[in-house]
This record gives structure tokens, C-alpha cells and sequence, in this order.
């Protein structure tokens, strides 16, 4: 009798531990399957720029775009559902679906795309069935096919290549899966294109526009894009080189845009020859004239330190014992400014590690949200360039009253110290 009675409690304590963990997981998939929903939402713009990817190339490629917080959005497409809830009218909810598709193709040629279905309200990955005669690109010695995809050879998103390089050489390569069991039997042809941004064809490069075709003898390419070494001083502009259509269009692009940053050698040169268009409106003698420097604390609080010309270089740099500056810099006198760059001028020294800006109107409200700094070649810097040509930054701060720089934190942890400021602009006369 009291065997029977303790074995009726137990089997009651191990069902109610099984129910509790059984919620507690079912909670845990839950939410999983639902935090895309907000890491995602300012993900769209960078997960349709790598909307060709394949399998690990789609982290890989939205992890290296600048300026994004997509780290969770990836970790949460990874623990979806094949078959999640999605909304066909939001344009990210159609950017995941994609993404997830791309990313979680498995060993087959399926799943090659996916979109969210308005009447079903999920997302379908769409299928390319394999033939029972395989297509020539795979020659199969096993069940699973081979398969090849189209790559930079520096697999990074952007590179930083200097002015005086004289001619510009990335390679693309067509790369197999399995090199020990594949055997390349077919043509593919690659449409390969650069675009300016910044960076202007026919000025700062000579553009290309090309076809390139891959065959078992030539499985790789060189491009060839002249850059011109001139004295002009001038920001870090970049042009991209798109990848824009393949032929089987069923291989996939790894990074169908590379972004190329020329950096200038003419700022600290005695030879340097200042631009007619875009100067650098924290030298001195220009800046004292119009510009009127204010410092806050990371409290928000007024300080009269540093010395507002110390912002200027060739002045020392600011040094501090604050870890985090507010510089607000208001635009006085006959002529605003349209920025375009704000670089550290002396990375070996400057101890900064980040910084970000905003550009205000004459009410210090904001127009568009951080500008967040990234590094080129150990060099802090700003580009409102490429905020304007990649994450839909408006035009309506081009002429800002005040320009807000938020200096982060420091490599050490310690004060800002010997960190000297270069902010290429136009001149825009009222």
C-alpha cells in the first residue's frame, strides 16, 4: 500500500517536472520565433543588398556591411521555422523570408529564393527540382551534386585600396563546394560593372564594365580599374563593382557588391593641393571664421575644455581626462556646409575607437538618426556619402545649423587623448 501510494506521488512529480519544462520550451521556441520580428526591422535595406547569397555566405555578407546591428537578426533567422509567419506587405518581412530561404539550402539545389505568401501569411522557400540527368556544371560521384559559387576573392564587403596604387586588381573566381569531386564541365558567364558613388568615374577611377566567362581553363578573372594619383586633398570616397547577372542564373553570388574606398595621400603632404569643391572645413583658418565649437560631457553638461582650436589639426589634438565628449559645432557666418566626411587625421596617435554624429536643425532637433564611425585601415571616419547611397539617409540635414560629434570611447578605456579632427565639406553660400 505505501509502495503503491509513493509510486503515485513520484510518477506525479515526474509529469509535472515534463509539463514544466514542456512550457517552458514552448515558451522558449516562441519567442525564438518571433525576436526577428524587431532585430530584423532595421536589417531590410542590408539584407536585400545581400539578397543573392548562399548558405554561409549570407551571414557572412551581412555581417560585413558597415554601419548595421544585424548580429541577433542573423541568430534569430537561424532558429526559425522552415515555414514562419510573415506578412507579404512589410518589405523586411519579405527580406527575411529571403534570406532564411538562401541561407538554409542544405545539401540540394532547393530553396534557392522564398517569399512571404499573402493568402497563407508564411514564407515559402521555393524549390528547383534536380533533373534526373544532371545539369553539366555538376558532375556527380556521390548523391549530393556539386556546387559552385561566384566570389571575390577578398571575401570582405568593402577594401580600402590607397590612391597612389596606380591600377586596381580584385579577382573573382568561380569556387566549387567539393574541389576533390568536382569537375568543372560548363560555361558560366558573369556580368561585372563598376558604379561611382563618391569616388567619380572618369576623375577619381576609370570605371569598367564587362562580361567575363569561366570555363575549366579559366576559372578565375582580373579586373583592371586605373586609379588617379593626383594631389588633389581630398576625403575617403569610394566607388562599389556589382556582380550584377550570372549565367546559369543558378549560381549563386557570394557578395554581388564589393565597395571599394580610395584613401588620399595628399592631406599630411606639403605637396597637397586643398579642392575647390570640397575642403576641409576644420582647418583653422577657415573654420574660425564660421564655425562656433561648444563641449558637453557624457553627462550633457557644459565644459570649457578642451580649447575649441584643438579640434583643429596641426593643433595638438583634443586631449582629456573625459572618456566621452559631445562636441556640438554650429555653423555661423555667410555660408553653410554640406558634410560629407569626418575623419580622425592621426589614427596612430588618437586613442579614439568610435564616434558618431548627428546633424541637427536650428531647434537642435535631430534630422535623420547616428551616423555611426567604422574603421579604414585603423582610421576612424564618418561617410554621410554612404549613409545617403545605401541606408536611405534624406537630404533634408545637407545644411545643418549644428552638427552634433559624439566621441564614444577610447581604445584603453582611458581619456580621449591627441585626437585631432579633418571634416571634408562643401561650402553652400547663403
Amino acid at each position: 500500500m505505501f509502495d503503491k501510494k509513493f509510486q503515485n506521488i513520484l510518477v506525479s512529480i515526474i509529469l509535472f517536472v515534463f509539463v514544466k519544462n514542456a512550457e517552458a520550451n514552448l515558451t522558449n521556441i516562441t519567442e525564438k520565433n518571433i525576436n526577428w520580428l524587431t532585430s530584423c526591422r532595421p536589417c531590410a535595406d542590408t539584407l536585400y543588398e545581400c539578397s543573392q547569397c548562399f548558405k554561409d555566405a549570407c551571414v557572412q555578407c551581412v555581417l560585413e556591411i558597415p554601419y548595421t546591428s544585424c548580429l541577433n537578426c542573423m541568430n534569430d533567422l537561424i532558429d526559425l521555422p522552415s515555414n514562419f509567419n510573415c506578412d507579404s506587405r512589410m518589405s523586411y518581412h519579405q527580406a527575411v523570408c529571403k534570406i532564411h530561404c538562401r541561407m538554409n539550402n542544405g545539401f540540394t539545389i532547393t530553396s534557392r529564393d522564398g517569399f512571404c505568401d499573402e493568402y497563407t501569411g508564411r514564407c515559402v522557400c521555393t524549390s528547383i527540382a534536380l533533373p534526373t540527368t544532371p545539369h553539366p556544371l555538376f558532375n556527380r560521384t556521390t548523391a549530393s551534386p556539386c556546387e559552385y559559387k561566384i566570389k571575390f576573392e577578398k571575401s570582405s564587403s568593402i577594401e580600402v585600396i590607397p590612391e597612389n596604387i596606380s591600377t586596381f586588381k580584385p579577382k573573382i573566381l568561380v569556387e566549387p563546394n567539393r574541389p576533390d569531386l568536382c569537375t568543372f564541365r560548363d560555361r558560366i558567364k558573369v556580368k561585372v560593372r563598376t558604379k561611382q558613388f563618391s569616388a567619380i568615374d572618369g576623375s577619381d577611377y576609370l570605371g569598367v564594365s564587362t562580361d567575363l566567362e569561366f570555363n575549366s581553363s579559366k576559372t578565375w578573372h582580373e579586373l583592371k580599374i586605373d586609379i588617379n594619383n593626383d594631389r588633389i586633398i581630398e576625403p575617403f570616397e569610394f566607388f562599389t563593382i556589382d556582380i550584377e547577372s550570372v549565367t546559369p542564373d543558378i549560381i549563386p553570388i557570394a557578395t554581388p557588391r564589393k565597395i571599394i574606398y580610395i584613401e588620399d595621400d595628399d592631406y599630411n603632404s606639403p605637396n597637397g593641393i586643398a579642392d575647390d569643391d570640397i575642403t576641409d572645413v576644420f582647418d583653422y583658418d577657415e573654420a574660425s571664421s564660421f564655425i562656433y565649437l561648444m563641449y558637453k560631457d557624457k553627462f550633457n553638461q557644459d565644459i570649457n575644455f578642451p580649447d575649441p582650436n584643438s579640434i583643429y589639426p596641426n593643433n595638438g589634438g583634443i586631449t582629456t581626462s573625459q572618456d566621452r565628449l559631445k562636441i556640438v559645432m554650429q555653423i555661423i557666418g555667410f555660408y553653410t556646409i554640406n558634410i560629407h566626411t569626418i575623419e580622425v587625421n592621426n589614427p596612430h596617435e588618437c586613442n579614439l575607437n568610435s564616434f558618431n554624429l548627428r546633424r541637427l536643425n536650428s531647434n537642435m532637433q535631430p534630422y535623420e538618426e547616428l551616423m555611426n564611425s567604422f574603421v579604414l585601415n585603423n582610421r576612424p571616419i564618418i561617410d554621410v556619402n554612404y549613409y545617403k547611397g545605401f541606408q536611405n539617409l534624406g537630404i533634408a540635414g545637407d545644411s545643418p545649423d549644428y552638427l552634433e560629434i559624439n566621441l564614444l570611447n577610447t581604445k584603453d578605456g582611458r581619456g580621449v587623448t591627441k585626437c585631432e579632427f579633418r571634416a571634408f565639406a562643401s561650402k553652400v553660400y547663403d
